[in-house]
């Protein structure tokens, strides 16, 4: 009998490390074993998709089993910080991962910048083996979300369904195209708990692919390396300007704004896109209702 419970309890200890304790509890159980097809919860959560950049020049220089040796070495370094700010990951995705934040945005910010921070000393350890440094996009959104039980009989799977995931997803996908290191949407800053623990760059609303509404973007600076942070810190008040100009139509003024602050520094990829954006829209015809709302439509 004590074998028994014994093999019993190494099963309940491994698959637990297969699906998120945090998920199991979030259905109301207490262990795997407790859970039936159909269960399910509806809670407010924060969703965060973290992409590792250029992961196919990165990948296609390595052998499977090197590619899949980098791949562990860097969830091993993730995975304990989103757990120490009280988040969990739900999936794993190849070149990233998403996670979910029950407890909220504050702690999904916190989880982005130590994430950063952790990169850098992670990089400097792959410097020293002449290997490239490992760059990561976050994005996030806060919302509902339904976590549950689905399959059949047979094949149980813990599934979340929700516009949420999509929207986190595809915010992490503009974090690219803005080059930003942390992008979030209007609904994070405002479930923040302390949004002065951080600094941000207001970027806009975007519509995205399949929303009706546009979200409003912000930028969160503090996860960027040191130089470039301290050069945004400086610049923010004539970002703001450059931003209000350019909602004003005013694209010449806010070209030279974005202009000052991109020849401080080449590396604040955000200035840049404006800027461009800026210039091109000198020459357009703009229609009296434009918002500046920028149409996305990849994923």
């Amino acid at each position: 009998a004590q074998e028994r419970e014994d093999a019993i309890k190494s099963i309940h200890q491994v698959s637990q490390k297969f699906v998120p304790t945090e998920f199991i509890k979030s259905l109301g159980k207490n262990r795997l074993t407790e859970v039936s097809l159909g269960d399910l919860a509806e809670k407010e959560v924060t969703v965060m998709f973290v992409d590792i950049r250029e992961f196919t020049s990165i990948s296609e220089g390595l052998s499977p089993k090197d590619n899949f040796l980098f791949i562990n070495s860097f969830n091993k370094r993730m995975g304990p910080i989103i757990r120490k700010n009280d988040g969990f990951i739900m999936q794993y995705l190849g070149d990233g991962f998403m996670a979910l934040f029950p407890t909220g945005s504050q702690n999904a910010l916190r989880a982005s910048v130590e994430m950063h921070r952790a990169l850098e000393d992670y990089n400097q350890i792959r410097a020293s083996k002449n290997r490239a440094a490992v760059r990561v996009g976050i994005g996030m959104q806060n919302g509902d979300l339904i976590m549950g039980i689905t399959g059949d009989v047979e094949r149980l799977d813990a599934a979340i369904i929700s516009d949420t995931v999509n929207t986190a997803s595809r915010i992490e996908g503009l974090s690219k195209h803005f080059g930003t290191s942390i992008l979030m949407t209007e609904k994070c800053i405002q479930k923040l708990s302390n949004a002065d623990e951080f600094d941000f760059r207001y970027l806009g609303p975007v519509k995205v692919m399949g929303k009706q509404k546009p979200i409003k973007l912000y930028e969160c600076i503090n996860g960027d390396p040191k130089e470039l942070y301290d050069h945004k810190l400086k610049t923010l008040n004539t970002f703001i300007k450059g931003m209000e100009l350019y909602f004003n139509q005013e694209f010449a003024m806010a070209a030279v704004t974005f202009q000052q602050i991109f020849k401080q520094n080449t590396a604040d990829q955000t200035a840049k896109l404006f800027l461009n954006r800026a210039a091109h829209l000198i020459t357009q015809e703009i229609d009296d209702d434009w918002k500046g709302i920028q149409a996305i439509s990849k994923k």
